[in-house]
């Protein structure tokens, strides 16, 4: 899948075939294992609790992890957005519910359920939004795969999908 984001904290996913990439899969990270338990920092959200396993994407408020659900073994993307004052706060709680509102569509990247936690260091409110994981790597892999030029079936299957 291919995830594209068309406006901020918006995703749309363009499934591309064997290959290709989306939106979260690529930025190094980590995940710590002590005997086949993962020990990553828990987030209970929606009534499920996940495990950080992996940093994937980095931004100017926020960080992008892939976390399992401990029980169903189930792999999601969590967003976290950090809010140290009340307006980037009130821009969180904004794109949370506009995910609570947008239908399921199978472009449109699952929204699983949010919480509001203290940010570490006890500074400012940390937002999670738990999302569904596409695996792949980032828009920009796929374009630095082609030096810049997609094949123009791929660009054409994506607008289509969008449009």
């Amino acid at each position: 899948s291919l995830v594209l984001q068309c406006a901020p904290g918006f995703f749309v996913k363009r499934g591309l075939g064997p290959g290709m990439h989306s939106l979260w899969e690529g930025a190094k990270g980590y995940a710590t294992q002590i005997k086949g338990k993962l020990t990553g920092r828990q987030h209970s959200i929606e009534g499920r609790v996940v495990v950080e396993e992996k940093k994937l994407a980095e931004g100017g408020f926020g960080f992008v992890y892939r976390v399992v659900d401990g029980k169903t073994g189930e792999q999601f993307a969590l967003k976290k957005i950090l809010c140290q004052d009340k307006e980037r706060f009130r821009l969180a709680k904004r794109e949370v519910d506009i995910l609570t509102k947008l239908p399921a569509h199978k472009n449109i990247v699952g929204f699983h359920g949010a919480s509001v936690e203290a940010a570490p260091g006890g500074k400012g409110k940390e937002v999670c939004i738990l999302l569904e994981l596409c695996p792949g790597g980032h828009l920009l892999d796929m374009l630095d795969r082609y030096q810049g030029k997609p094949p123009e079936g791929i660009i054409v299957g994506g607008l289509k999908d969008v449009s």
